[in-house]
């Protein structure tokens, strides 16, 4: 979680979002004072077959429940050998409760 702009600018000045390119992407008027900000990241990955997502978050009255689903392809599925590094960002309304995540796979299946 993201909760300030130290750690923003920490995290948007990082290696990993120069390295993809994305930082152009990611809309750095955050106001912090009313904002917490969720980061996944899934890490360098050698093909293009692999990407997560935020699918869903929901609010219980102790915590936060961050849904992730990670999307990957089957080997030799159209994948390209490629350095990629998938992650998402997303805004929510200022919170201090403590978050879980719960992570869902899915493999793609081949389009014939």
């Amino acid at each position: 979680m993201i909760q300030n702009q130290k750690a923003f600018d920490t995290l948007f000045s990082s290696e990993y979002l120069t390295f993809n390119n994305k930082v152009s992407a990611v809309d750095t008027k955050v106001d912090f004072n009313k904002t917490t900000m969720i980061a996944i990241f899934l890490g360098h990955q050698g093909t293009n077959n692999k990407n997560i997502i935020i699918k869903d978050i929901l609010e219980y009255e102790d915590y936060i429940e961050v849904l992730i689903v990670l999307n990957s392809g089957k080997s030799g599925c159209g994948t390209s050998p490629i350095l990629t590094s998938p992650f998402h960002l997303v805004t929510i309304s200022k919170t201090d409760k403590p978050f879980v995540f719960k992570e869902t796979m899915v493999e793609k299946h081949c389009v014939q």
